[in-house]
């Protein structure tokens, strides 16, 4: 869970970065963050499909930490103003709360996970 938060903040923490490394850093930080998952789906004792439900779920997930992003973003320039870029910019801060975001919430995406793999919802 750790790396998959420290893919999101250099993903998006890349953002203000220049041309080439702007794409060269955020795909890091997104393979980081979606190799976590598919090394423990890799793991797991028991091989499922996915249903509709997960990537509706997961959809969302993603979608809630672009929103946290974005506002941690907005706050850093309204509060601290903060410079659109550089190494503590808007995008860093806002990086981080989308970061903190993602694992604070955890607990409650797991019983939600655990809630529909129960009930087996629809197949893709």
């Amino acid at each position: 869970m750790v790396i998959s938060a420290v893919g999101i903040f250099v993903a998006f923490a890349a953002i203000d970065l220049p041309r080439p490394w702007h794409f060269v850093v955020m795909a890091l930080g997104m393979v980081l963050y979606a190799g976590v998952g598919i090394v423990c789906e890799h793991r797991a004792s028991v091989r499922r499909k996915a249903t509709r439900q997960e990537a509706l779920f997961h959809g969302g997930l993603l979608a809630c930490i672009m929103v946290a992003f974005g506002i941690g973003r907005i706050a850093a320039f309204a509060l601290f103003d903060l410079p659109p870029q550089g190494l503590l910019s808007q995008a860093a801060a806002g990086a981080f709360v989308a970061a903190v975001a993602y694992v604070a919430a955890t607990p409650v995406n797991r019983s939600i996970m655990k809630s529909i793999v129960q009930h087996g919802g629809g197949a893709l």
